[in-house]
């Protein structure tokens, strides 16, 4: 079944038709930017509960564990990670403090997570960060397939 056939035919069914014309142009976008590639590997109610800002998504963390599981599955590469605050019209992006991860930056320092479940588990707001300390993160992800 294509990209297209399981848009078209599938998630209407799993999703109904009110959350279906809801999150279908997300779909339809990240077919154009290719990110179908990835996308289609989550589990269609994962996918669903995503904060999506333009062609990027990103995920609470219970849900981050699982899209990283499941492209981790379909030998995908996580190769960084952001946190977000799901905000309109747009993500927020909390500063001063920019909490990233890279699979470039692993080794760099004690104490630097290995991989993106490892960040994403252990993420933790900056003692002195009042202003995001009581926000639910959001992470967007960086994915590359493994043989690109």
């Amino acid at each position: 079944m294509s990209f297209r056939e399981f848009l078209q035919v599938l998630l209407p069914k799993l999703l109904g038709e009110s959350l279906w014309r809801r999150v279908s142009g997300a779909f339809e976008e990240a077919e154009r930017y290719r990110l179908s590639d990835w996308l289609i590997h989550i589990p269609p109610e994962i996918a669903t509960r995503a904060y999506r800002a333009a062609s990027e998504f990103a995920w609470a963390r219970g849900d981050a564990f699982r899209v990283v599981e499941a492209l981790k599955e379909k030998h995908f590469i996580i190769l960084g990670v952001e946190v977000w605050l799901p905000t309109e019209p747009g993500p927020t992006i909390p500063s001063p403090i920019l909490y990233v991860w890279s699979l470039q930056s692993v080794g760099s320092s004690p104490g630097y997570a290995r991989s993106a479940t490892e960040f994403i588990r252990d993420f933790e707001w900056a003692d002195d960060d009042e202003d995001h300390k009581d926000a639910e993160p959001y992470f967007n992800l960086t994915v590359v397939e493994a043989d690109a």
